[in-house]
C-alpha cells in the first residue's frame, strides 16, 4: 500500500475516532454543500485500501475485529457506571488494537474511551498517560504529512488540558503551561474556523483560565491567580447567573486565593455567598473537581 494511501487512511480514521464523527453547525452546512460527507469519505478510503493489492497481514488489520466486542463491553459498563469493568474492557481492546499496527483508528478509539473512564473516576495519573499518547498520536500524523483535517478538532484541546492538569498534580508547572498554551491556540483556531458552538468555546476558555489560576496559586503568584479568578467569575456570572452552583463553587476556590493575597474582607464575602447557595442545594463541603469536566458525564457513543 502506498505511503500516501496509508497516511490518508490514518488521518481519516484518527479524525473520526477523536471527534466521535460529530459535525458542528458549520460542518453540517459544509456537508450539505459537498457531495460527500467526512464519514462517507473515510468509508470510501477504507474500501479503496482493501481493493489495493497488499500483503495479507496488512489486510488483516482491517478485517480483524477482535477489539470490537471489548469496546462494546466497556461501553455497557461505562453506561452503568461500572468504571473498573469499563477500564478493563477498554484496556483489553487497546491491547488487541495495538497488535494490528497502523492505521491508528482502533488504538485511538480505545484510548479515547479510557480517557472518559479516567476523567469520570478522577484518576489524573492514568488520564495524563492516555492523553499524552493521544497527543503523541496526533503529532505523528502531522509529522507524517497528514493532520490537515484534524488540526483544530476540539478533542485535542481537551486532551491537552487534561494533560496539563496531570502535570499540575505532579508539580511540573512549566510543562502544564506549555500544554495549556497549545490547547488555547487550538481553541482559538477552532473558534475562528466556526467549528464549535459558543457554549463549548466558553467552557474551554473558562477551563483554561482556571487551570492557569491553579498554576499561579501553586507558584505563590497570588496576585496573578486573583486576577484570573476575577476573569473566570465574570465569565461564569454572565453565562450562568450570579446564583448558580457553578459560580458558587468557583467563588469558594477564589475566596482562598483572595485571602492569600491579603484581601480578607472580599474573601469572606465570596465564601459567605457561595456557602448560602451550596448549603441550600446540599452541595456545601463537597470537593469540586477541576478540569475539562464536561466529558465526565458523557457516555461513549
Amino acid at each position: 500500500m502506498e505511503a500516501s494511501m496509508r497516511s490518508r487512511i490514518r488521518v481519516g480514521c484518527l479524525a473520526l475516532a477523536l471527534t466521535g464523527s460529530c459535525l458542528s453547525p458549520s460542518a453540517s452546512k459544509a456537508r450539505a454543500e459537498e457531495p460527500e460527507s467526512a464519514l462517507a469519505a473515510a468509508g470510501r478510503i477504507l474500501k479503496e485500501a482493501l481493493k489495493t493489492p497488499a500483503p495479507h497481514d496488512r489486510i488483516r488489520r482491517f478485517e480483524d475485529r477482535s477489539w470490537e466486542p471489548l469496546v462494546g463491553e466497556g461501553d455497557r459498563a461505562f453506561g452503568e457506571k461500572r468504571y473498573g469493568a469499563a477500564a478493563r474492557a477498554y484496556s483489553a481492546a487497546l491491547k488487541e488494537a495495538d497488535k494490528l499496527g497502523p492505521p491508528t483508528f482502533y488504538s485511538a478509539l480505545a484510548l479515547d474511551r479510557l480517557r472518559l473512564v479516567y476523567a469520570a473516576t478522577w484518576d489524573v495519573k492514568r488520564l495524563g498517560e492516555v492523553c499524552r499518547r493521544l497527543v503523541a498520536m496526533y503529532d505523528a500524523e502531522v509529522a507524517d504529512g497528514g493532520g490537515q483535517r484534524v488540526r483544530s478538532f476540539p478533542d485535542l484541546s481537551e486532551a491537552l488540558q487534561w494533560l496539563a492538569l496531570a502535570r499540575i498534580e505532579e508539580a511540573r508547572y512549566p510543562d502544564a503551561e506549555t500544554h495549556l498554551d497549545r490547547a488555547l491556540q487550538i481553541i482559538e483556531r477552532t473558534a475562528e474556523a466556526g467549528e464549535a458552538d459558543a457554549a463549548g468555546l466558553e467552557y474551554a476558555r473558562d477551563t483554561d483560565t482556571e487551570l492557569r489560576a491553579i498554576v499561579r496559586t501553586h507558584q505563590g503568584r497570588h496576585t496573578e491567580a486573583e486576577s484570573l479568578y476575577r476573569s473566570l467569575l465574570t465569565s461564569q456570572r454572565r453565562q450562568f447567573g450570579p446564583e448558580s452552583h457553578t459560580v458558587a463553587q468557583t467563588e469558594r476556590s477564589a475566596a482562598a486565593i483572595f485571602r492569600a493575597a491579603g484581601k480578607g474582607a472580599q474573601a469572606d464575602a465570596l465564601q459567605a455567598h457561595a456557602r448560602g447557595i451550596l448549603e441550600e442545594a446540599g452541595l456545601y463541603g463537597r470537593e469540586r473537581a477541576v478540569g475539562p469536566s464536561s466529558e465526565r458525564a458523557r457516555v461513549p457513543r
